[in-house]
């Protein structure tokens, strides 16, 4: 493992010291925090019971160079249990700009046990917000202060509540060699940096951010086989530490970036997944890697998939997608793969829009599509398209095709129903290709019916060194092959299978030593 870890955050204060801190007898704690340096501490401050306390960071901070701006806290409050509950502002965070301010429910007694967690709340956002005043404007933050108010409940006034690091941004970066996810979450948590986007609990990798493999420059191997990755629900909070508050919904990401030599991803026997009302983006199609495979996976809850250009370098196969967006094969080998119970409401499950994505794409099955489409066709792709061994469950449309004119010609086995913007959309039975190959130069290739003398094909004296046979495939068949040329011995092959995908068949002609010209 070689992994260097970039957060895409900025730092706001690590609470070693005081500086810019103040807040009801608040002072520095060096026992009691989670993340530090050389001398590590944390910011503590008391809450009283019936009332709203605070602690405050006051500095000139600038929080614009983000599209999504999060902020990243970690807190701790031993008198959670006596706060209000979250929808009554238990637990709160103000962002203020000069007179204006924004400020957003964050936990409760209802929602948060008091240990120390990284919370995340969208700076964007409106929906949570519990007051406001004015406009917010991120490029001159001047004071981020947080609050807590209590019932009326004794208990001991000391100090309760305490806030570590602090930073804004919306998660991390990593590349270097032969590393994985939980190589990315060992360098999260350690001491010096306790990022809170990856961490690892009972094996399960939690992320609250977005996750960038390369960074575009720098040589990036990542290679995952048998990890969990659950991206954190942003509205509930539970006994696992999760987050609690509100996330951007595109703030989620696990994407690969290159450099076009030396860059690869590969994902293997592995889980992506969401809790709850999250989602994410799976952005595997940047054309600067080298290469990029996700195979016998399970992923789940992904709002888009998309799948790397290039045939040669991307491998998507024996995955299950299930309750996912729109899924885009592209250019990569696309084959062997579920998708189940579509999540896409305007397009298809999955979305062929290019001559490469129908090609590549192989053998797929698709189930759970009621009233939605299973294979969506943009208006681009005109005349006739192949769908190689498609399955479908028959539960809602399975073609859709965005051509308002014209006839577009389906070429699948079990398909039945379609739609389109306007066009006509033709299904017809799917024709698969078988390819003779290394044939000598004027030799006759005979196909007949296995076990018959029904000639399905009488290719005489071909020019090239190829034949190729084409089928209609509706179930697997056998057929008897036979390669004739003068001075060569007859080359059999008997009872050879015709299935739902195109093959190629090489055959090895010998010299007849006993011919005579």
């Amino acid at each position: 493992m070689a992994v260097t870890v970039t957060p895409l955050l900025t730092l706001v204060s690590t609470a070693d010291t005081t500086t810019n801190w103040s807040g009801n007898s608040g002072q520095l704690d060096n026992l009691v925090y989670v993340q530090g340096g050389a001398s590590p501490a944390s910011y503590t401050w008391q809450v009283g019971k019936n009332t709203t306390d605070t602690s405050q960071y006051t500095a000139n901070l600038n929080f614009s160079a983000y599209t999504f701006p999060h902020i990243y806290f970690w807190f701790r409050c031993d008198v959670s249990a006596f706060t209000l509950v979250r929808a009554s502002g238990g637990i709160t965070v103000r962002v203020t700009s000069g007179a204006s301010f924004r400020e957003w429910r964050v936990a409760g007694s209802d929602t948060y046990r008091g240990e120390w967690r990284c919370f995340v709340v969208d700076l964007n956002n409106t929906t949570d917000v519990i007051a406001s005043s004015g406009t917010l404007n991120l490029a001159s933050v001047t004071q981020i202060q947080w609050s807590a108010s209590t019932q009326n409940i004794n208990f001991r006034a000391i100090d309760n509540c305490w806030n570590d690091v602090v930073r804004v941004g919306e998660g991390l970066q990593a590349t270097g060699t032969a590393f994985d996810l939980g190589d990315i979450s060992g360098q999260d948590e350690l001491l010096a940096n306790q990022y809170g986007v990856l961490q690892t609990i009972n094996s399960v990798l939690f992320c609250q951010g977005r996750l960038s493999i390369g960074n575009g420059t720098l040589q990036t191997t990542f290679s995952s086989v048998g990890e969990v990755l659950i991206f954190r629900d942003p509205t509930t909070g539970g006994v696992d530490g999760g987050a609690v508050g509100s996330i951007n919904g595109s703030l989620y990401e696990l994407k690969c970036l290159g450099n076009s030599s030396n860059c690869t991803f590969s994902f293997n026997n592995g889980v992506i997944g969401a809790a709850g009302t999250a989602t994410y983006f799976l952005d595997l199609d940047d054309t600067g890697m080298n290469s990029v495979a996700l195979t016998n996976s399970s992923i789940s809850d992904a709002h888009e998939v998309r799948c790397f250009a290039s045939s040669a370098n991307g491998t998507f196969t024996g995955n299950t997608f299930d309750s996912c967006g729109p899924i885009y094969p592209q250019g990569s080998t696309f084959r062997n793969n579920v998708i189940n119970n579509t999540a896409e409401l305007t397009l298809g499950a999955i979305n062929l829009d290019s001559a490469a994505a129908f090609t590549n794409t192989q053998n797929i099955t698709i189930n759970g599509y009621s009233g939605r489409y299973a294979v969506y066709i943009p208006a681009s792709i005109t005349g006739t398209v192949s769908l190689n061994n498609f399955t479908f469950d028959g539960s809602g449309t399975d073609i859709y095709w965005a051509g308002t004119s014209g006839t577009l010609t389906v070429l699948s086995n079990t398909a039945t129903t379609s739609a389109t913007a306007g066009g006509t959309v033709s299904i017809q039975s799917e024709q698969v290709t078988l390819t003779i190959s290394n044939v000598i130069p004027n030799s006759d290739v005979v196909i007949k019916s296995a076990g018959t003398t029904t000639k399905l094909q009488d290719s005489q004296d071909i020019v090239g060194t190829s034949v190729t046979y084409q089928y209609n495939f509706a179930s697997s068949t056998f057929v008897d092959i036979a390669v004739y040329s003068e001075g060569y011995v007859p080359y059999f092959v008997n009872g050879y299978e015709l299935g739902a995908t195109n093959a190629t068949l090489p055959v090895a002609q010998v010299l007849d030593r006993n011919y005579t010209p």
